[in-house]
């Protein structure tokens, strides 16, 4: 299997990794009144590589540490469907960049259950 352009791997905590290290490398914000949820790499945890994603698709595919912008996750049903908008800058793990994750995503919850 090899990764899909566009998959992202944000992390909210380095303990659901099977770290030791409870990090939290994302801000997160919640808005009740707007049902309004906003996630962002915090830079100075890029490096570490917990918040990624890939720009082009295969074997060659390279990952991006994302070190800025937001994920926005909002619902007007009581989160019964998702609708969400990514748009981070990731820089490569040898070389600087400013390259863009652009997407608009759509979903519905299906279930929940335990860890």
């Amino acid at each position: 299997m090899t990764p899909e352009s566009g998959a992202v791997w944000f992390s909210t905590n380095s303990a659901l990794l099977g770290g030791t290290a409870a990090l939290d490398p994302p801000y997160v914000s919640y808005d009740p009144t707007q049902a309004l949820i906003l996630l962002g790499p915090d830079p100075n945890l890029s490096a570490t590589g917990l918040n990624v994603f890939n720009a082009f698709s295969g074997v060659t595919s390279d990952i991006y540490q994302a070190f800025s912008g937001p994920i926005s996750l909002w619902s007007q049903d009581g989160f019964a469907t998702i609708l969400g908008q990514v748009n981070v800058l990731g820089t490569g793990a040898i070389f600087h960049s400013n390259t863009p994750d652009v997407a608009f995503l759509s979903g519905r919850f299906i279930g929940s259950g335990a860890l």
